[in-house]
């Protein structure tokens, strides 16, 4: 009768264990109708296999009934995509230009001792003239213009034939329109051209253009410029 109680007992306790993780089952009476030991033993061991498996298929239908959601994590991989890198020409942007203003800084140069080639047989030089640019007499002041030119052209000035005449400006001579040379001069030779001048009686600045003449051949301009006070 000791073993028929502890199977008892021993049932009740695996239903009480059932019991706090699953629903109320009821509890079977279970009567074991032999007082062998063995067949007490073997009774007592198919009774607890019963029992577990009724547990453990409660606990199934359970899990079934109220299945409890178990976050899934969903790993998402991106293949990495081969791109070219397509190289983009920056354009180049035109930046206006200014045109450069022009000045001209540079005084006009008036020269008393222009000179004209008219025909390579026919040039000079204009070695020095007096007076300078720009020299100051009084009013009806006497001086010389004076020019030393050297031949420079392909044939020489011969005298008689080679005059040396008045071509513009403040008629300051007190002699002739046209004058003859000293010499001859031959090639890489020089003359000295020298006139009589009177100044004018009213203050001012005054020029005036004289050149040597061979046939219808002017060439060798000379000039002179004067102020009166």
């Amino acid at each position: 009768m000791k073993i028929n109680k502890l199977i008892i007992i021993s049932i009740l306790g695996i239903t009480i264990l059932a019991a706090c993780s699953s629903p109320a089952v009821p509890t079977p009476e279970v009567i074991i109708a032999t007082d062998n030991p063995a067949e007490q033993t073997a009774v007592f061991e198919r009774l607890k296999e019963e029992a577990i498996q009724t547990v453990q298929a409660e606990q199934t239908m359970e899990a079934l009934a109220n299945p409890t959601a178990t976050p899934t994590t969903e790993v998402i991989v991106v293949e990495p995509t081969a791109t070219t890198a397509v190289a983009t020409a920056i354009p180049t942007i035109a930046q206006p230009t200014t045109a450069p203003t022009v000045v001209n800084t540079t005084a006009p140069v008036i020269t008393n001792t222009p000179t004209v080639v008219v025909n390579a047989d026919y040039n000079c030089k204009i070695e020095s003239t007096s007076p300078q640019l720009g020299q100051k007499y009084p009013p009806a002041g006497d001086f010389d213009g004076h020019w030393v030119v050297s031949n420079t052209g392909n044939k020489s000035w011969d005298l008689g034939s080679v005059d040396f005449i008045y071509i513009s400006g403040e008629k300051m001579h007190t002699g002739a329109d046209s004058q003859d040379i000293s010499k001859t001069v031959a090639k890489g030779e020089k003359i000295d051209l020298i006139l009589d001048m009177l100044a004018p009686r009213n203050a001012g600045t005054y020029q005036t253009t004289w050149a040597l003449k061979s046939g219808n051949v002017t060439y060798c301009y000379v000039s002179v410029s004067i102020v009166v006070e």
